[in-house]
């Protein structure tokens, strides 16, 4: 019997966050350069947004905002 071995995808880096719970908006950089964003939903009908089915709406506060302009990374 072969022998699967179990890879792990290499994990986000916390870009910036305004919290260390996990459970408040956060931006996170990918390996490969992508970003990945946190926040709450928001159904893009509700505001007049036009978005492919594969794709989705999330808000962020404006602090995290200026958080990022400002280099990032605050974790409490």
């Amino acid at each position: 019997m072969a022998e699967h071995s179990q890879s792990r995808a290499p994990t986000p880096t916390v870009i910036a966050t305004l919290c260390t719970t996990g459970t408040c908006p956060t931006v996170y950089q990918t390996p490969d350069g992508t970003y990945l964003v946190q926040g709450r939903p928001v159904e893009p009908a509700s505001v007049g947004i036009d978005v492919p089915a594969d794709e989705a709406l999330v808000e962020i506060p404006e602090s995290l905002v200026d958080l990022l302009r400002a280099g990032g990374r605050r974790i409490e």
